[in-house]
């Protein structure tokens, strides 16, 4: 698919997309997937994409010039612009770029595995990370790389460092790798075994010293409280926080249905009784704030989101057009016929008779009478939408990919 390109001008408050009007030379606006970017001031940066195109703009990102040719043929994933001139790009298939004039030439350099995020602390230190637990070190501004013990085997996405010598890596398997010693020993945070088993794929810091997020990557998240949540991820690791998110433990189904199945959805009614969902028709229940999960009917389709009005009935759409309900707790889900077969990723409902469902295509579907029929309403957008729900005005909204966000009242 075409990459997307969205800017903002007053710190994220609200966002434009320059996908179409930033003159790429491309038919359909932006190459192939883009994957980073950075600047080295407020008008010149440098995009990272898919086989290999490299993007830099000079005019804050009003137009984008494809550099030729193209140093490497395979997805680029992470760039860094140390100045005007000098630049780092990392990719697949082991590739270290660098440039000193822009972006007009660079030199390849190899590594032992594909490379996800760089970053530098100043002009001559910075990390690299990667697959199979990489994690590459310069001091001389990439003149040499030392491998480092990162003592994790998994795939590391994202790097920062909240002081010179407090540094933090994330990656998949809830993977939270920290050093504080500047990047000299490497320790595990937290336990795979134990927790989430979600992917984060960047980290970002609040304060320059002080805070980080992105904790453990969940595929989906639902707080019923403004302290108690649980978040749900791949391979069926449930983690439930007790303090607003400081802190999470790992929850269990003990049931290989659920626990071996990436979950999707998850929705609590209140601190002691929720679902979650997801792939192969997996439904599992708690009744005690997930001390114990106990599997449901489970059926063919992927199940990508879970909605509940009180302990007895609720509602779950997946894949297919796939939307079940249940009057009993989830004893029995009863399958509701839809006017589509596209794909469902969101549920909400007003109350026992009103409710929406999101999917595919911009499918947006409308029940009055809890489900028994279900409608289908004009979307103004093709895009596949992703989420939905309903704020105390009564206001419904959706949003998706490419950055869209839709409201009907």
């Amino acid at each position: 698919g075409n990459g997307a390109l969205i800017h903002t001008i007053d710190g994220g408050e609200n966002w434009e997309d320059r996908t179409e009007d930033s003159n790429v030379p491309n038919s359909n606006g932006m190459p192939e997937p883009i994957w980073g970017i950075h600047f080295a001031n407020q008008n010149i940066g440098l995009a990272a994409a898919e086989f290999g195109v490299i993007l830099r703009t000079i005019d804050a990102g009003a137009t984008w010039t494809a550099l030729n040719p193209r140093p490497v043929p395979n997805k680029l994933n992470s760039v860094y612009m140390i100045s005007e001139k000098e630049a780092w790009i990392v990719g697949d298939y082991s590739s270290i770029l660098h440039s000193s004039d822009g972006g007009a030439s660079w030199d390849v350099i190899s590594s032992n595995a594909d490379l996800k995020k760089i970053t530098f602390v100043n002009a001559k230190k910075a990390w690299v990370v990667g697959l199979s637990g990489t994690i590459l070190n310069t001091n001389d501004g990439g003149k040499t790389w030392s491998e480092q013990n990162s003592g994790n085997v998994f795939e590391l996405f994202g790097i920062g460092f909240v002081s010179p010598t407090q540094g933090y890596v994330v990656g998949s398997n809830a993977t939270l790798i920290e050093t504080s010693d500047g990047g000299n020993n490497w320790k595990m945070v937290n336990d795979p075994s134990d927790e989430g088993h979600g992917t984060a794929k960047r980290i970002v810091f609040d304060d320059p010293m002080t805070s980080w997020k992105s904790a453990l990557g969940f595929y989906n998240l639902h707080f019923p409280t403004s302290t108690h949540g649980w978040g749900v991820g791949e391979m069926g690791k449930i983690a439930h926080t007790s303090d607003g998110g400081k802190n999470w433990l790992g929850q269990s189904t003990n049931n290989p249905q659920i626990d071996f199945s990436n979950l999707f959805g998850v929705y609590f009614v209140d601190t002691n009784t929720g679902w979650t969902v997801g792939a192969g028709g997996a439904i599992a229940k708690t009744n005690d704030g997930g001390k114990m999960w106990q599997a449901q009917y489970g059926c063919s389709e992927e199940l990508r989101s879970v909605f509940a009005l009180n302990v007895d009935i609720a509602w779950i759409v997946g894949s297919q057009g796939a939307i079940y309900a249940t009057q009993d707790g989830g004893s029995t889900w009863i399958r509701q016929i839809a006017p589509t077969d596209e794909n469902l990723h969101g549920v909400t409902f007003a109350d026992a008779e009103t409710g929406w469902v999101i999917g595919s295509n911009g499918v947006i579907l409308q029940t009055t009478d809890g489900g028994i029929t279900w409608l289908m309403q004009a979307s103004p957008t093709k895009n596949n939408l992703s989420g939905i729900a309903q704020s105390a005005d009564g206001t419904v909204w959706a949003i998706g990919e490419w950055g869209t966000i839709i409201a009907a009242q």
